[in-house]
C-alpha cells in the first residue's frame, strides 16, 4: 500500500490576516442580527410602545433610590438560598398567593430593612421590572414560553410582612398580559449575534429613556426575575452540582438587580449591583434573610391556618363562565314552566 500523504498543520493567521477577517466579519454582521432583531421588535413593538405612551401621559410619581443613579464598573454580588417548601408556606399567610409572589414580597421587605437602616426609605412603594411568562399560540411547541415585563409595587411603606404579601398578591393578580412578547428563539438570536457594543448602547439608552419618560422619576427601582432551574440534583461524571446563583447586568438607572432561581427544591436569591449603590452586600444579604425569617416566623405559628392556593381564573373565562351560567339558569326556568 501506498504511505499516507503527509499531514502539515496550517501556518498561524498573521496580523493583516486577521484585521481582514475582522473587517469581513463586521460587514457580515449587521445582516446576520437583521432577521432576528426584525422578529423580535414585530413582536414587542406595540406593547412597549403603548406602555411608555401610557408613561408619559400618566407619569407615576416613583420615588428615586440610591438603585437608580449610575453604575460604575465595580460590581457587587451576594446569594442566599432556602427551601422551596418553606417558601410554600409562606404563600398559604394569604389565599391566592404565589411562591412568586412571597418572593416578591421578600425582596420587597429586605429594600425596606436597607434603607431604612440608611435613612433613605421613601414614603411611596418601590416599584419592581419583573419578567412574566406568556404562552403565545403560534410560538414554537418546543419553547417554554414568551416573556414580558410587568411592574409591581413592592410593599417597601407597609411594616407589617402579611399586609405586603396581600399588596403584592393584588397587583400582580390584577395585572394585564402584554399581548405579545419576546420568544427565547428570537431573544437567543439577538445576544448572539448582536456586538457587545450595541448591546451596551441600547441598554444605556433605554435606561436613559427610562428616567427622561419618568419625569424626574424612573419607571422602576429594580429588577426581580424569576427563572426556574431543574427540579432535580444535575450531575458531571459522578459529582453532584449542589449550589448555583447567577450574576446579572446592570446599567445606568437600574443599578439593582435580584436573580431568582430554583434548583432540587431550593429557591437561591442572588442580588447584584455596584459598590457605589450598595457598599454593604453582606448588611443587604443578611436584610433578604431577616425578611424571609419574618415571614417564616408567621407562617409557623401555631394554630395558623395555611391558606389552600387557588388557581386564578382569567377574567375572559369567568365572564365566559358567568355567561354559561347564567344562560343555563335561564334554560333551567324555561323547562320548569313547560313542565308545569
Amino acid at each position: 500500500p501506498e504511505p499516507p500523504e503527509p499531514w502539515f498543520p496550517e501556518s498561524p493567521p498573521g496580523s493583516l490576516s486577521l484585521l481582514a477577517r475582522a473587517a469581513l466579519h463586521n460587514v457580515v454582521q449587521p445582516f446576520m442580527v437583521a432577521a432576528p432583531l426584525t422578529r423580535a421588535l414585530r413582536r414587542v413593538g406595540p406593547a412597549v410602545l403603548g406602555s411608555l405612551g401610557e408613561l408619559w401621559l400618566h407619569p407615576e410619581r416613583l420615588p428615586i433610590t440610591r438603585f437608580n443613579a449610575e453604575v460604575s464598573p465595580h460590581r457587587v454580588f451576594e446569594t442566599r438560598r432556602f427551601t422551596l417548601e418553606e417558601f410554600k408556606r409562606i404563600r398559604g399567610l394569604v389565599p391566592g398567593a404565589t411562591i412568586n409572589d412571597a418572593v416578591l414580597a421578600v425582596c420587597g421587605g429586605a429594600l425596606r430593612r436597607y434603607l431604612q437602616t440608611h435613612d433613605e426609605l421613601p414614603g411611596p412603594s418601590l416599584v419592581a421590572v419583573a419578567p412574566v411568562s406568556i404562552r403565545n399560540a403560534d410560538s414554537n411547541p418546543g419553547l417554554p414560553a414568551g416573556l414580558s415585563m410587568m411592574r409591581v409595587p413592592l410593599g417597601t411603606e407597609i411594616e407589617d410582612p402579611v399586609r405586603r404579601l396581600r399588596s403584592v398578591q393584588r397587583h400582580t393578580s390584577s395585572l394585564e398580559d402584554m399581548e405579545q412578547a419576546v420568544g427565547a428563539k428570537e431573544l437567543t438570536d439577538v445576544t448572539k449575534h448582536a456586538p457587545a457594543t450595541t448591546l451596551a448602547m441600547s441598554a444605556r439608552l433605554l435606561a436613559g429613556t427610562s428616567i427622561g419618560l419618568g419625569r424626574s422619576a424612573p419607571i422602576a427601582s429594580c429588577t426581580i426575575t424569576n427563572v426556574p432551574g431543574p427540579a432535580i440534583p444535575l450531575y458531571l461524571n459522578g459529582a453532584q452540582m449542589t449550589y448555583f446563583s447567577a450574576i446579572m447586568p446592570i446599567s445606568d438607572g437600574m443599578g439593582l438587580v435580584f436573580a431568582v432561581t430554583s434548583y432540587a427544591g431550593r429557591v437561591i436569591i442572588s442580588p447584584t449591583s455596584c459598590r457605589e449603590q450598595i457598599p454593604d452586600p453582606e448588611f443587604f444579604a443578611l436584610c433578604i434573610r431577616e425578611s424571609f425569617q419574618e415571614y417564616l416566623e408567621l407562617a409557623s405559628r401555631p394554630g395558623l391556618k395555611v391558606a389552600a392556593r387557588t388557581a386564578r381564573v382569567p377574567r375572559k373565562a369567568q365572564g365566559s363562565a358567568k355567561a354559561k351560567a347564567k344562560a343555563k339558569g335561564k334554560t333551567t326556568k324555561r323547562s320548569r314552566r313547560s313542565a308545569a
